[in-house]
């Protein structure tokens, strides 16, 4: 019963990560949803010439984003090293299979944003 349980507040989560998602971020063979609203940002001239980065602004607060990815990373079985900060910030490495990549979600300026690096 407790397994059924799990199972399906999983495929809970796992559904709304899809409905929320409007379209995706391709990073190595993984394809991360990115929350509706998602609008990119130009960040480009910060980072070393190696790094590539994805950076998004959302009209959302942060604990929505953060609750978002969070459940899709543990849904999807994803490694996370790291995670919610005294703040409420989202500020870790992810993993899964060949692809690894840093998510931070924060709040700048009363906006919230997603910063994705690998």
């Amino acid at each position: 019963m407790r397994r059924v349980l799990l199972l399906s507040v999983g495929i809970f989560f796992a559904c709304i990560a899809l409905a929320w998602a409007a379209h995706t971020l391709s990073i190595g063979d993984q394809d991360i949803p990115l929350i509706e609203g998602a609008v990119a940002v130009d960040e480009r001239a910060q980072l070393p010439l190696k790094a590539r980065c994805a950076s998004y602004k959302i009209d959302l607060p942060l604990r929505v984003a953060v609750e978002f990815y969070s459940s899709f990373f543990n849904t999807n079985a994803f490694l996370v090293i790291g995670g919610i900060g005294s703040d409420g910030s989202f500020d870790a490495s992810v993993k899964k299979e060949s692809t690894h990549f840093t998510l931070r979600i924060f709040k700048e300026g009363g906006v919230t944003r997603l910063r994705f690096i690998w």
